[in-house]
């Protein structure tokens, strides 16, 4: 649970999207006792120092699962309009929220804000992406394919509970008479998103035959299985190596590791390399 919380500063909206799926299950696990400690603990640490961006975002997340959600909804709608541009996370959170509480109209109004600001994240990303030498064209460019996947899961999200089903009319009105004809303009957006991400995922896998393409299954691997060849070994190298040349900045990604990768014996190693820093660390004389 510490880990999952942590993750919601992730830079990658999908890391954040899976974090706080994971997180309601890991309440679930806790067990009421041990689950309403560890929240209540959490809040009253972030009460004291939550204002804004990450921690603000923490403090919302742990207030709604906790059933604060007029609290969680206030944090929210702050952390929304903090910056320049709507905070994309947090207008997905209150669309949730607004959603579980029953509040189609508001709801409506929520998920037409958050169209906009994807659309403009977009924009922004792609214009960069394409213009002139391009960030096309640089190694970094899969981070840039990651976040505008996470960008399309969200919004395919936010915009399913207005879509009619087979036969069936949607869940929610889209309240066009009021707000426009957003959701058309949304769904077109999200269609050439889709498009364009398509392509562009296309052309980096033929030239880097190592990427996973984003939405890949993450299929356990049996360890020791023939064709193994020792990699469960050689990551678990590769991590102590990580670890010893990163330092304090490779704890975010072993705390990753050890919570969230697919194979067991990575998992393990990460967790591992995660309690011999922190010995090393209550060991060391240095602040």
């Amino acid at each position: 649970a510490d880990v999952l919380l942590d993750l919601l500063g992730d830079p990658f909206l999908e890391v954040r999207r899976r974090a706080i799926e994971a997180l309601d299950r890991a309440m679930d696990r806790l067990g009421p006792v041990r689950g309403q400690v560890w929240l209540g603990e959490q809040r009253s640490r972030l009460k004291k120092k939550a204002r804004s961006g990450i921690l603000l975002l923490k403090l919302a997340t742990l207030n709604d699962i906790a059933g604060e959600r007029i609290d969680s909804s206030i944090q929210l709608q702050r952390l929304a309009q903090e910056g320049e541009r709507p905070d994309l996370f947090a207008l997905y959170l209150s669309f949730r929220l607004s959603d579980a509480a029953a509040q189609p109209k508001e709801t409506a109004s929520l998920a037409r804000r958050f169209s906009a600001a994807a659309q403009a994240f977009a924009d922004q990303r792609i214009d960069v992406w394409s213009k002139g030498v391009g960030l096309r064209d640089t190694s970094n460019a899969w981070l840039t394919l990651r976040q505008m996947y996470g960008l399309i899961v969200l919004l395919r999200e936010v915009l399913e509970p207005f879509r009619p089903g087979a036969g069936e009319p949607a869940r929610l009105r889209s309240h066009q008479s009021v707000l426009g004809p957003w959701r058309e303009k949304a769904e077109q957006s999200l269609q050439d998103l889709q498009r364009w991400f398509e392509n562009e995922e296309s052309r980096w896998i033929r030239s880097h035959r190592e990427y996973l393409p984003c939405g890949a299954p993450l299929a356990e691997r049996t360890e020791g299985s023939v064709g193994d060849g020792g990699q469960s070994a050689q990551d678990a190298a590769d991590l102590a190596l990580l670890a010893t040349a990163g330092m304090r900045t490779a704890i975010p990604t072993l705390r990753w590791a050890a919570c969230c990768h697919p194979r067991d014996s990575i998992r393990l190693a990460a967790a591992s390399l995660l309690v011999g820093a922190r010995l090393v660390l209550l060991a060391s004389p240095f602040p």
